[in-house]
């Protein structure tokens, strides 16, 4: 920042020092007109609160606001303009360290990939560290597929898609990917699984048995075949060990879901809780033993897992549903109402489609 100051403000003393003719009318007003429109352009999208707001809107409405200014500047005494300079210098040092912004909710959120900043570029330094560090305690197999889960979406523009691997492993033939793209039984290609835990900042590296016993019982379970789907999924619970993984936390709601649909509810119930030991505000595990809660008659306990939910998503539609729901049945009309008011304004397609399909409220 020192070395930027001194460069800008001997680059204002330059420019002042070179003489200048006199400058007509149409000139000393082109300018400030000229920039003012500009940064005005460019800043529009603020304005548009549900617009994606990205940072190529900073580049528009930024040239007009350095046209503005120079033409500011340029009639300012050097204390000034070295005054401006030196705030100028700090704002930007400030602005690119914000590790959160509020834009269009109300809520924080890391910068995406709209915006590059210095501590984004270093989230990212440390995805790619992680990734780099897990894959050498096991390093993959020539042309082998790496798959990610867990993972952030915009790792792979870190790893420039799958160049960094390939770079660091001296490879041309080895992919990285994400573990949605996996197809269940493909043997054409070596393979291998790496998670990322958001509470370590750490990858880990996942067993291919594992995820293919995890990916058997999905796959089965989306095709109604609760049986098969409960025996693929308690194979990969084993397998996946008695860490709060991602994985297992996931494994035991979705066990949880299959026990249930064989009419286990007792085992149902047991999964749930105990994914919610490992993570007590896992957002399906809530959903679902509230719903057998209710369903058993005690609603004051599914009221309570469902505000769980809200405490961390207030426009949940399923929560928000379940909690109107659940306020009917305790004879609570003004929360019921309340909550589907909530519903009905922050997601009306949903509320539509099941009032449509339940005849709610």
């Amino acid at each position: 920042p020192a070395l930027a100051c001194v460069l800008a403000l001997g680059g204002v003393l330059a420019w002042r020092s070179i003489p200048r003719g006199e400058e007509t009318v149409g000139e000393a007003s082109g300018g400030w007109k000229l920039g003012l429109s500009w940064a005005v352009l460019g800043a529009l999208p603020v304005a548009l609160v549900g617009h994606h707001y990205s940072a190529y809107y900073v580049c528009f409405s930024a040239a007009g606001y350095a046209l503005f200014l120079g033409w500011l500047l340029a009639r300012a005494p050097w204390p000034a303009v070295a005054a401006v300079a030196v705030y100028g210098v700090w704002a930007v040092a400030v602005a690119n360290h914000v590790e959160a912004f509020r834009i269009a909710r109300e809520i924080e959120e890391r910068p995406g990939v709209s915006y590059v900043s210095i501590a984004r570029l270093e989230w990212q330094r440390k995805f790619v560290d992680g990734l780099e560090s897990a894959l050498d305690r096991d390093p993959p197999p020539r042309g082998a597929v790496i798959y990610l889960s867990h993972a952030p979406s915009y790792l792979a523009l870190a790893t420039f898609g799958s160049h960094g691997p390939r770079v660091w492993f001296d490879d041309p033939r080895l992919d990285l990917s994400y573990i949605t793209h996996y197809t269940l039984g493909d043997s054409t290609r070596p393979r291998r699984f790496v998670s990322f835990d958001d509470d370590r900042w750490a990858f880990y590296t996942l067993s291919n048995e594992m995820v293919d016993a995890m990916v058997e019982g999905e796959t089965a379970l989306a095709s109604g075949h609760p049986a098969a789907a409960r025996a693929g999924l308690a194979k990969a619970l084993r397998l996946a060990g008695a860490g709060p993984t991602p994985e297992a936390i996931e494994l035991e709601n979705t066990y949880g879901l299959a026990c249930y649909q064989t009419g286990d509810t007792a085992e149902a119930r047991q999964a749930w809780q105990k994914a919610l030991s490992l993570d007590p505000y896992h957002r399906g595990a809530l959903l679902n033993l509230a719903a057998v809660l209710a369903g058993h008659g005690d609603f004051a306990g599914a009221r309570a897992l469902t505000l769980r939910v809200l405490e961390h998503a207030p426009d949940d539609p399923m929560a928000l549903y379940y909690l109107a729901r659940i306020e009917r049945s305790l004879g609570n009309d003004a929360g019921a109402d309340r909550a589907w008011s909530l519903l009905a304004s922050s997601q009306p397609g949903f509320a539509d489609s099941v009032a449509k399909r339940s005849g709610a409220p």
